[in-house]
């Protein structure tokens, strides 16, 4: 596709889904879509990535997967942050990924002010590396009740969302979040990834072939005491939670 201009700042392509990620002093707004997750096991291994988890030689090697709860939501730009209003021609279509005590404040939610697809809820991000936020519905002073959903109440937008969802938001979301392998592509990727960028053969002066000034080799740095071909033990130092969520960011 040709290159085109914008029609006007704020504008996305919209041929690609992305994950909500909350800002730092900058409240968000958003609204469930279908409160109905999807569940998705997911490794992360350096040189790989993210991709599922196959139940297999993947749980040995990476340890067990991290469980998140998907959910598509549209995602507003804010209008006034003093009422929460949404400008609802600059809102997308996104997934929000969550872990499972996420997960349950929403249900919490849900068990206090009611259904949770209809209504729109404020997310204020503590930790913008980690993606921690408080999540709240968006509460109508007047009523006291949560403000509806915006998206649901404009004719356009609703379509817009309920198309997408019905044709392409389950093949999009899940090449959003990781890769799908067999095992043999696993332990393929998996030694490519250890393998590392292969050393050139050092340069040799012009007048090598008469036996002239080789470059000399690399001095033996010895074997570790281990015989040919042996891995050695090397220690493992176990990563943090917090480590964890930065990799699979």
């Amino acid at each position: 596709m040709p290159m085109r201009k914008a029609k006007k700042f704020g504008e996305k392509a919209e041929n690609t889904l992305k994950r909500f990620k909350g800002v730092e002093m900058a409240p968000s707004l958003i609204s469930i879509v279908d409160k109905v997750p999807n569940i998705a096991a997911l490794h992360f291994e350096e040189g790989i990535g993210s991709f599922f988890c196959f139940e297999g030689i993947c749980c040995k090697k990476s340890g067990s997967p991290r469980t998140y709860y998907i959910l598509p939501v549209v995602s507003y730009r804010i209008k006034d942050f003093d009422t929460m209003t949404p400008d609802l021609e600059g809102a997308e279509i996104q997934y929000l990924r969550v872990s499972e005590s996420v997960y349950d404040n929403l249900i919490k939610i849900e068990d206090a002010y009611g259904d949770l697809e209809d209504m729109d809820i404020q997310i204020t991000t503590e930790d913008e590396k980690f993606q921690r936020f408080v999540i709240k519905p968006v509460i109508n002073h007047e009523t006291g009740l949560p403000k509806k959903a915006s998206w649901r109440h404009n004719d356009a937008l609703r379509n817009k969302v309920v198309s997408y969802l019905e044709k392409s938001y389950e093949e999009d979301v899940e090449m959003s979040l990781g890769k799908q392998l067999t095992p043999k592509e696993y332990m393929d990727a998996r030694g490519n990834a250890n393998s590392g960028p292969k050393v050139p053969d050092p340069p040799q002066s012009e007048d090598a072939e008469g036996g002239g000034n080789n470059v000399p080799p690399p001095p033996d740095m010895g074997d570790g005491g281990g015989k040919e071909g042996e891995e050695e033990d090397i220690p493992f130092s176990e990563v943090s939670e917090e480590e964890m969520e930065v990799l699979y960011e």
